[in-house]
């Protein structure tokens, strides 16, 4: 299986690749759709497309650029009538309304769900994943709605008393373990487009590779925290060299924003702490309010990406 996308669509594509890899153990690669030239896949192999317009240049260039004659495609869009739904074998409609900033917020949460319960179907009806855990994971993702909304309360609560921390300085790291780093990067990537900060997301468990030489007294550092017993030690470790850590995460977070977090919650180590992107959003819009810069229409960047 390979999954395409660009940018937010591309870290959504990285938790339903988790799904599938981890619930059904499922080989999956994720294509960059502006770099898919070369990439070379298997005959059959399913190829999820993302796009929220459905008419991504880059996606609908690299569809060509993958050869699928001998493969199926299946499009995750929030526009049923787009190009990219016209040349799918399959079409999975978001349903998530017309968003009207050009930053995705709700459209980016809606890709994640619609994956990860296309991907329990398709493993399911495959016979390997078992009736039982289907059950639970439903009961899992029906739970979702009244985490997010704790997820806001959480953050429109928590956020506007670090802002003062994080607008002193020109930017920012975001860090994750596991399921969590696609929400860091997409914590990041918000971040850069609202707030025209930089703001670089890394797995935690790669600091002492690089990034540990951008800490520095008071560098904001922004923690998506879902439980791994690894992560405490990678934040002590970024302490230590005077970073101002933010933690995402359970009871005891600064932004306590991640339901249940020290329960085993088996959808979290699936597809990851998905409410933790509403407080990362709330962090990028109200930083870029406080900052003076557009929020719904960032510099430089267009609701749909139809050139290459």
């Amino acid at each position: 299986m390979a999954i395409i996308g660009c940018g937010t669509s591309l870290n959504a594509g990285e938790t339903i690749a988790s799904t599938f890899s981890r619930l059904g153990a499922t080989p999956t690669s994720l294509v960059v759709a502006s770099e898919s030239q070369g990439t070379v896949l298997e005959d059959d192999t399913l190829v999820i497309a993302m796009s929220q317009s459905g008419e991504t240049a880059d996606v609908l260039r690299a569809i060509d650029d993958l050869n699928l004659r001998h493969g199926h495609l299946v499009a995750i869009t929030n526009t049923a009538h787009s190009s990219l739904a016209r040349r799918a074998d399959v079409v999975l409609d978001r349903l998530a309304g017309e968003e009207i900033g050009v930053a995705a917020t709700k459209t980016f949460t809606a890709q994640v769900v619609t994956g990860i319960t296309f991907a329990i179907s398709a493993l399911h009806a495959r016979g390997t994943v078992p009736r039982s855990i289907v059950l639970r994971l439903l009961n899992e993702l029906y739970e979702l709605p009244d985490h997010i909304e704790q997820a806001i309360s959480a953050a429109e609560s928590a956020v506007p008393s670090v802002l003062d921390s994080l607008s002193e300085h020109s930017g920012m790291l975001l860090l994750g373990r596991g399921t969590g780093v696609p929400y860091a990067r997409e914590g990041a990537l918000k971040i850069k487009e609202l707030t025209y900060r930089w703001a670089e997301a890394f797995p935690a468990g790669g600091l002492k590779h690089g990034p540990l030489a951008l800490i520095e007294k008071g560098t904001p550092v922004i923690v998506v925290d879902h439980s791994d017993p690894r992560l405490p030690r990678n934040i002590a470790e970024v302490q230590a060299r005077g970073a101002n850590v933010l933690r995402i995460g359970g009871a005891g977070s600064n932004i306590p924003a991640v339901a249940d977090a020290t329960l085993n919650n088996l959808g979290r180590q699936l597809w990851g702490p998905l409410e933790a992107a509403v407080p990362l959003q709330v962090i990028s819009r109200l930083l870029a309010r406080r900052l003076g810069t557009e929020v719904d229409r960032p510099r430089n960047l267009a609701k749909a990406v139809t050139v290459e």
